[in-house]
């Protein structure tokens, strides 16, 4: 529990220590496994590991995690829950796109089986919308936010936070393409409001989330300098963590702000944006997806000379 508080307040590194010291104080890993199958140390080091991409050491402990057993208890639903979407952004990570969707269709069922409760199942549901925006399917994903029955003026509760952040983003892509103004504004006000809660509540590892995802909103209506300042905000804080999926997860949309950042304003890391540029392009289909969306002369009555 300490852990997963440190991963919410964005510690990662005290996190890794806290899991390092569980298994002595605990008597061995026999023992960390009679808690809940070990399924919270499990999935906890798995996904440190995904953050820090590290994605073989993530696979190891996430195939420990996703255990269905024939006794799972009510506390363990959320943990092997969580072990499915971990492992379906795995998937996504390695380039297998299909194979993460069958992860998520086979969470999907299982929560259906076992009768999880109705906000476990939905947020399968926002992580399926979230794979079929970052495969580019659009509409998939704006029918996912259309039948959500989520808003921007709800009570947003934290337990939900991943699907507003979904909706945002899917916000985001929609005015990008279409210009629907009101569409950015719900996104950055929406935003505004999870950030409050967020902040007020000392979770970091939200903050970031938030921070990120803002910095495409600004980027989108055209206020690059606001949108290049608020994703240095989010690096300043992720560079002493290492985090790294974090920014690699959401390209292509994230590529040019980190290509415009000066490496050097990140103080004490100058050499954490060219390390996630660098982790970026070496990316499954890095190639095809990091290509510009349209050539320079796009939408010119008349093409400029060179």
């Amino acid at each position: 529990n300490v852990a997963r508080l440190q991963v919410l307040q964005g510690r990662l590194r005290a996190a890794a220590t806290t899991y390092q010291e569980l298994v002595p104080i605990a008597g061995g890993l026999d023992e960390v496994q009679a808690i809940h199958g070990g399924l919270p140390y499990f999935l906890g080091l798995g996904e440190l590991h995904y953050e820090w991409n590290e994605l073989d050491q993530a696979g190891e402990y996430l195939a420990h995690a996703i255990v269905e057993g024939p006794d799972m208890r009510t506390t363990d639903r959320e943990y092997v829950l969580l072990g499915y979407l971990a492992l379906a952004r795995l998937h996504q990570a390695r380039g297998d796109l299909d194979q993460a969707h069958h992860t998520l269709l086979a969470a999907t069922d299982l929560a259906r089986r076992r009768g999880f409760a109705a906000h476990l199942v939905s947020r399968v549901a926002a992580a399926q919308a979230q794979l079929s925006l970052s495969a580019g399917d659009l509409p998939a994903a704006k029918a996912w936010a259309e039948k959500s029955g989520l808003g921007v003026d709800d009570m947003l509760p934290f337990t939900r936070e991943p699907e507003y952040l979904t909706l945002a983003r899917i916000w985001i892509a929609q005015a990008g393409q279409g210009g629907q103004n009101i569409l950015l504004k719900q996104a950055l006000s929406l935003l505004d409001r999870l950030a409050a809660d967020a902040t007020a509540k000392e979770r970091g590892s939200s903050v970031l989330d938030l921070l990120i995802v803002r910095s495409q909103a600004l980027a989108a209506g055209g206020d690059r300098v606001a949108a290049l300042a608020t994703l240095a905000q989010a690096l300043a804080f992720a560079a002493p963590e290492g985090y790294v999926r974090r920014f690699v997860d959401e390209v292509p949309a994230l590529w040019g702000l980190l290509q415009d950042i000066d490496p050097s304003t990140i103080a004490g890391s100058p050499g954490y944006v060219p390390m996630l540029l660098a982790a970026i392009a070496a990316e499954p289909g890095a190639s095809d997806r990091l290509k510009p969306a349209s050539s320079p002369n796009a939408g010119l009555i008349e093409p400029l000379t060179e």
